[in-house]
């Protein structure tokens, strides 16, 4: 009974180290291909602590020259798949900028931090953790549609999460702000320490928001309601998603005020101070609507005059930070996707109205 009990623990023990094994392979196997690949580049929707730990870690370890976008989906880009294009990757702004940079003979890191639905209390936190990768550029897209009322409620935030995290540079990690009750601190302190420590623990994340681009579960929801639809017969056109789109813009372009206290002014507003601060080179462009759809919700008059309060309020002084202004960029109609967003051919005239203003800071 003893030598039985004995050879199980054996047993148990052998498998124990089998799977420390597998383990311990499969992290050397992640690592390499994190430090050996551009993977970390792949433009992904940062919708948890561990995928923008994973962003802010490649940045900061990224030799030569980097420059990091930071925006709304209008930087992400995923709105081209959104219309058809399943090769939109290839496509978005960063790629743009780094080719038309590459046809001048540099070479330099670009990161798109782009996150879906940002709005500039979002960019403020993180911008706050994209400094401290010393990046040498960054590129900021913003525009009226973030001063809606919608977004001028609470910290005015759309990733909440944002508010607790923080990042260490020099030790590559992350902390967050630890809940008060005992279960939850315990729980949050061994999540953090695993997204901290075990690299494919973390990159879990990353690959299940490039692959699913969702967690798991809403995953087989999405399916589950897109067999439904396709049954019932009631899926929605892109004809039909762009009208409720349009409807959407009106509503919260007509709820725009730029007046002094709203969330996302004051947001903007630190947002330069903390540039003029850290004297980083930095260039604002404005994501220009389609003037077809734009005068169809908002008068011209009044266009106008938010988008005077707008520019008075980034108040540009530093010869460090540019702004490209909508009356710059003239994108045919064509080009554009729905209200805001471009094909590639839009972001093609975006990249090089940026790369001609980063030529200006050398």
């Amino acid at each position: 009974m003893r030598s039985q009990s004995s050879l199980f623990l054996k047993q148990l023990f052998i498998a124990f180290l089998g799977v420390v094994f597998l383990l311990v392979l499969v992290e050397s196997g992640v690592r390499y291909a994190i430090r050996n690949t551009r993977l970390l580049e792949t433009p992904v929707d940062i919708q948890t602590p561990a995928i923008l730990l994973s962003k802010l870690n490649y940045i900061s370890q990224l030799e030569g020259k980097k420059i990091v976008l930071i925006g709304d989906s209008l930087m992400f880009g995923r709105s081209m798949r959104d219309h058809g294009n399943h090769q939109w990757m290839d496509h978005t702004l960063d790629t743009k900028i780094k080719n038309e940079l590459r046809a001048k003979g540099k070479e330099i890191n670009i990161i798109n931090m782009g996150i879906e639905g940002a709005v500039p209390a979002d960019m403020e936190l993180l911008l706050d953790l994209v400094v401290k990768t010393s990046p040498d550029a960054l590129i900021i897209n913003t525009g009226l549609r973030s001063f809606s009322k919608d977004f001028n409620t609470g910290y005015g935030l759309t990733r909440i999460w944002l508010r607790d995290f923080m990042y260490d540079a020099e030790s590559s990690a992350m902390s967050t702000v630890l809940p008060e009750d005992l279960a939850s601190r315990i729980e949050t302190t061994i999540k953090n320490f695993m997204i901290n420590h075990w690299v494919t623990y973390r990159l879990r994340d990353y690959m299940q928001w490039l692959v699913l681009e969702t967690t798991p579960r809403k995953a087989a929801d999405n399916v589950v309601d897109k067999i439904n639809s396709y049954l019932i017969g009631n899926e929605m056109s892109i004809d039909e998603k762009d009208l409720i789109t349009m409807l959407k813009a009106k509503k919260r372009y007509k709820s725009i005020t730029l007046d002094d206290g709203d969330v996302q002014k004051e947001s903007l507003k630190r947002i330069v101070s903390k540039l003029n601060e850290n004297k980083i080179k930095t260039i604002f462009f404005y994501g220009r609507e389609n003037p077809k759809k734009l005068k169809k919700v908002i008068s011209e008059k009044r266009y106008k005059k938010l988008l005077i309060s707008f520019e008075n309020t980034l108040n540009l002084s530093n010869e460090s930070i540019q702004y490209i202004s909508p009356k710059e960029i003239a994108i045919p109609p064509d080009y554009y996707l729905d209200m805001v967003h471009v094909n590639s051919d839009g972001y093609r005239i975006y990249a090089k109205h940026i790369v001609k203003r980063l030529s200006q800071f050398n």
